[in-house]
C-alpha cells in the first residue's frame, strides 16, 4: 500500500468512523484523543506496519503509550482516512477586476 505523506505535512481527516474492535482495546487503557472529520492535522510520526498497514500521529494529538510485548505504542490513525490540505495561493486579480467597471476605465479605490 502506497502512503505519499511525509512528516511535518498537514492533512484533513476526511473519514472519522473509527473501528469499534480497535476502540474497545483502546478504552481499556485510558481516554484517548480521536482525529475527527474536517480537522486539519500535522503528522510528527509514520508507522508503516510489514503486513502494509500505515497509520499517522499527530502534533495536535498525543495519546497514551500502550506496552505490549514487542514495545510500547501510541494508537496511530489509517493514512487511507485523510488527504492532503490543499493550500491556495493569494490572487487578488478578481478584486483588481471589481476596480475595473465594464469600459475598461479604472476607478480610484
Amino acid at each position: 500500500m502506497k502512503c505519499n505523506f511525509v512528516v511535518g505535512q498537514k492533512v484533513v481527516c476526511v473519514i472519522d468512523e473509527w473501528s469499534k474492535i480497535g476502540m474497545m482495546t483502546l478504552l481499556v487503557h485510558g481516554p484517548h484523543q480521536f482525529p475527527k472529520k474536517g480537522n486539519v492535522y500535522t503528522i510528527r510520526n509514520i508507522d508503516a506496519f510489514p503486513c502494509g498497514r500505515i497509520y499517522l500521529h499527530f502534533v495536535e494529538i498525543v495519546n497514551p503509550v500502550i506496552a505490549f510485548e514487542h514495545g510500547d505504542w501510541e494508537q496511530g490513525w489509517d493514512h487511507r482516512r485523510f488527504r492532503p490540505l490543499e493550500t491556495r495561493k493569494t490572487d487578488i486579480s478578481i478584486f483588481k477586476r471589481m476596480l475595473t467597471p465594464a469600459g475598461g476605465v479604472p476607478v480610484d479605490a
